[in-house]
């Protein structure tokens, strides 16, 4: 499979724009440059979207914003990517598109699901349109979905199709070295799956006894509940797998950016310093408005001013009343009404002459109209009084006014600090919520591990029930002369089913030793460090270091990882080019491809220069054919290594948030 073409119609930033790929043997290289946000992932994302129709963006809305923005309600428009294969002399015209519509409130929706169509195009130009039911199939036969991954790689998360996460790696590598094919037979002769020749060869033994025949019933429903378990195993196994690959995915991630663990956690800090400080400055200056807002407090204060600035303290001592003989509120003329009646209210009688009438002439002379002396004295009491709660109140006034003062200056501070680290971590990861994600994660993890144990405990008793009642049929049906053949040909098809799988497990170990030493020998090319690569049983490529004759696992790094992914495509490559288990006895009408593309974005994200440099110089040896889409800083220390193998070059420019196009740069060296 070589990639000759892609063109996007109103997909996303790109209008109408399209690239034509380098298929040259010699220079099996085409350049895509652009910054990011240009667009170099959604042309990757685009592959993957029409040939398997998985839209991976975070906005699935694929239609060109600004022909959303004016497109009229009610009318439709379609996002579009086509695509032009070469597979097996044969040049594929591959369409997917997904029609949109407005509505009248403005909401834009798609109206139909994307839909792909498939045109064969033959070398004596004889074209045919594949069947809409056999669209799926043939793109499969072409690539199938669990290799893409492998081809379309995302160099800043490994892996461009984040869906699989690489959960399929042995289905990947069974199906691209040929061992699909014994796979194949094996099950073919498995008496455990249902449709296997054994289980159909038993399903025709004739048995008399009603006993026989409810055996059978159980053992078909026995076998029901195997496929069911077999089932939410292979599911299990895969949500793990994904699991244990987005927890890797997030720990690289972590590790790379641990530096900036500190600035996030003082970022995080002052975002809390900010809001507490603010709700401080709300509630102080609350108190402080209260304070001077209420009109008797205020006027409280204005009198105690005065009456310091006055010297009305003074008062007492400097009027002529003597308070201490003043009588407050008894008036003149309430004392003339009990002279007038002659008696007091004590009862003793009043009359001109006695001590107590003369009194009482007296005692006028010392209350209102004539004497203000115990309203004075009461006065100076009170403001003195008045005096020192003031002093008391403004304190807390102009203190509070300082406190909500220096609470602003605080908040200033912390903005201004809070603005200083955000400037220094823009763009860097969010630390802490990786280590949200990764508790997340391992607690799901934990779960489906209890679940898959739990899956694995009853598909043995499962088993262990079907063996028993497979043995209590075929020994109901000996009874019976006519099942001798048949009883003959399942023991043939357990002997084939036995070998199948002898074969499968020498070719399994075959494959892993080749594939060790072929990514091995990459990976020197590629690697600049004392470390090599080991294969374990499932496939997985594992840097490790060798010390004290004792080989120990290392963590990737990011860097370390896209050196281990390339390795691992190429190795694969290149053992799936020498047909290493394409046995001629083995022929089930399968023929894997011996061209394969590598589309690459973003491929040296956290890689070093000397590494991006081995990659480069490696890599086009291996892959038929390279898509590289990079930035222009990256391709800077790219070009030296392999400039000479570029056939195609292109440069991306971005006309406005949500439009750019693709032109072609004359001259590839340029």
């Amino acid at each position: 499979m070589l990639i000759k073409k892609i063109a996007l119609r109103n997909f996303r930033n790109f209008i109408d724009s399209s690239i034509t790929f380098s298929c040259d043997k010699e220079k099996n290289v085409t350049i895509v440059l652009g910054q990011n946000t240009y667009g170099k992932t959604t042309l990757v994302k685009a592959f993957i979207w029409c040939l398997y129709r998985v839209n991976l963006f975070k906005d699935k809305i694929l239609l060109n914003k600004n022909l959303a923005n004016i497109l009229p309600p009610g009318q439709q428009a379609d996002a579009k990517v086509e695509l032009e294969l070469e597979h097996k002399d044969v040049t594929y015209k591959i369409s997917t598109k997904e029609t949109y519509t407005k509505t009248f409130s403005g909401q834009v929706k798609n109206i139909t699901e994307a839909a792909t169509n498939v045109i064969k195009v033959k070398k004596n130009g004889e074209a045919e349109a594949v069947p809409s039911s056999k669209v799926e199939e043939e793109i499969n036969s072409i690539l199938r979905p669990e290799l893409k991954e492998y081809f379309f790689f995302d160099g800043e998360t490994n892996t461009i199709d984040s869906v699989s996460s690489k959960t399929n790696i042995t289905a990947a590598v069974s199906n691209l070295l040929g061992l699909k094919k014994i796979e194949k037979i094996r099950d073919f002769y498995d008496e455990g799956k249902r449709d296997s020749v054994i289980s159909v060869l038993r399903s025709e033994l004739k048995i008399d006894d009603l006993t026989g025949a409810q055996l059978s019933i159980d053992l078909e429903k026995a076998m029901h509940d195997k496929e069911t378990l077999d089932t939410n195993i292979a599911e299990t196994e895969d949500e793990i797998a994904k699991l244990n690959v987005q927890i890797s995915e997030k720990k690289e991630k972590l590790d790379a950016n641990m530096d900036i663990l500190q600035d996030q956690t003082k970022k995080n800090n002052l975002e809390r310093d900010i809001a507490d400080g603010k709700l401080r400055k709300e509630r102080e200056f609350n108190t402080l408005i209260a304070a001077v807002s209420s009109s008797n407090s205020f006027l409280k204060v204005l009198f105690a001013a005065s009456f310091q600035k006055y010297h009305l303290e003074k008062l007492r001592e400097e009027s002529h009343f003597n308070s201490d003989t003043s009588y407050k509120g008894i008036s003149e003329e309430a004392v003339n009404e009990l002279i007038k009646a002659g008696r007091c209210l004590c009862g003793a009688v009043i009359k001109n002459g006695s001590d107590a009438y003369n009194h009482l002439i007296e005692a006028k002379n010392h209350m209102e109209p004539h004497d203000y002396g115990k309203y004075i004295s009461d006065f100076v009491d009170a403001e003195q009084s008045n005096l020192n709660l003031s002093r008391v109140t403004m304190e807390n006034i102009v203190k509070t006014a300082a406190d909500v003062n220096d609470l602003i200056e605080t908040i200033d501070n912390y903005k201004e600090n809070y603005k200083s680290i955000v400037e220094r971590i823009a763009g860097r990861e969010d630390v802490g919520a990786i280590q949200r994600d990764i508790s997340t994660y391992n607690q799901q993890l934990g779960s489906k591990k209890t679940l898959l144990d739990n899956y694995k405990a009853a598909l043995g008793s499962v088993e262990q029930k079907i063996k028993i009642l497979q043995k209590r049929i075929e020994a109901s049906s000996e009874k019976n002369a006519a099942n001798a053949f048949i009883s003959k040909c399942i023991d043939y098809a357990r002997s084939i089913y036995r070998l199948a799988e002898q074969r499968l497990l020498s070719k399994k170990s075959e494959i892993k030793e080749q594939l060790e030493a072929e990514v091995g020998k990459v990976f020197k090319q590629m690697y600049h460090g004392n470390r090599k690569i080991v294969i374990d049983d499932k496939y997985n490529a594992i840097a490790v270091v060798t010390e004290e004759n004792k080989d120990t696992r290392l963590d990737k790094s990011t860097g370390l990882g896209t050196v281990v992914n390339y390795s691992f495509v190429a190795g694969l490559m290149k053992l799936a080019k020498s047909k290493l288990a394409n046995d001629e006895e083995i022929d089930d009408g399968e023929v894997t491809s011996d061209e394969y593309p590598l589309v690459m974005d973003a491929p040296f994200s956290n890689t070093d220069d000397e590494h991006i440099r081995n990659i480069c110089r490696v890599l086009p040896n291996y892959c038929d054919q390279i898509i590289m889409f990079i930035m222009k800083k990256d391709y800077a220390y790219a070009e030296k290594a392999i400039g000479d193998k570029v056939g195609k070059k292109y440069e991306i420019h971005k006309l406005e948030e949500s439009k750019a196009e693709v032109r072609e740069v004359t001259g590839v060296n340029s």
